[in-house]
């Protein structure tokens, strides 16, 4: 998996701001093989990747060591082990 630029999103860009939004993640057979399909949905748009094993395990390892970083946030054991 490539690595991503140092900000999380364009700094620049004031019509970016925080919303509500749908995660969903599945795994699926695709005609390259199986994959993580991961989908965020807000009201003005949807993202979609297709992610190999190995992706999806980098970007998940990625999510859990950012959110670690919040102040407040608990994390349940149960979502800790893999």
């Amino acid at each position: 998996m490539r690595e991503l630029t140092r900000a999380a999103w364009d700094p620049a860009n004031s019509l970016l701001q925080e919303t509500q939004a749908q995660i969903t993640a599945e795994a699926m057979d695709t005609p390259n093989g199986p994959r993580l399909v991961l989908t965020v949905r807000t009201s003005s748009a949807t993202q979609t990747v297709f992610l190999a094993k190995g992706n999806a395990l980098a970007a998940g390892e990625k999510i859990m060591s950012e959110a670690r970083k919040l102040p407040g946030l608990a994390l349940a054991d149960s979502m800790m082990e893999g």
